[in-house]
């Protein structure tokens, strides 16, 4: 009589698919997505193990064909950053648990402070529109001036010069009336 068998020592191979590694979140369902494979027994459990600034949780993703999934409520995590650990065994308890994703929640707008010019000026030729925006959780990537030009309103982007962000603008572009600047 003869016997087959097979010898597994190796551990599941793991990726994570979605989302991209320091991605940013806020209050809504962020979809999960890994990749699960082993080359000899079938996976058994695949987890996601948040460790928050308040308690950790684990999360049981579902199997579609390799590709394991689950939907997080973002809103359950504190604001600020945060690392998921996956973990991953077959049925011979072969365990991964290499792959991390590090992510920040942030649900708080940066607070705008619009430095010029002053509130009623009168300016005319070119001009400087200035604000400080300063963001507690994550850094401030754009900055946008809208200005209201009547009922056709423009945006322009602002450069970043140590902190503060500028636009200059020719204001001949701007109908000649009051207006007004938003930042954001």
């Amino acid at each position: 009589q003869t016997l087959s068998f097979t010898v597994d020592r190796t551990a599941p191979n793991v990726s994570i698919v979605n989302p991209s590694n320091v991605s940013n979140f806020t209050s809504s369902l962020q979809a999960f997505n890994v990749s699960v494979r082993d080359n000899f027994t079938q996976v058994q459990t695949v987890l996601l193990m948040f460790n928050t600034n308040n308690t950790a949780f684990n999360v049981t993703l579902t199997n579609v064909s390799g590709n394991w999934n689950a939907n997080v409520n973002m809103a359950t995590i504190n604001e600020g950053p945060h690392t998921v650990r996956v973990y991953a065994n077959d049925t011979v308890s072969n365990v991964n648990t290499t792959q991390t994703l590090s992510f920040t929640v942030d649900r708080t707008a940066p607070n705008v402070t619009i430095t010029g010019p002053s509130a009623g000026a009168i300016v005319s030729g070119v001009h400087s529109f200035n604000a400080t925006v300063r963001d507690n959780t994550t850094l401030v990537n754009t900055v946008i001036f809208q200005f209201s030009n009547g009922t056709t309103p423009f945006n322009r982007t602002a450069s970043n010069t140590s902190g503060t962000w500028i636009v200059s603008l020719n204001t001949e572009l701007l109908q000649e009336e009051s207006q007004s600047v938003k930042v954001f």
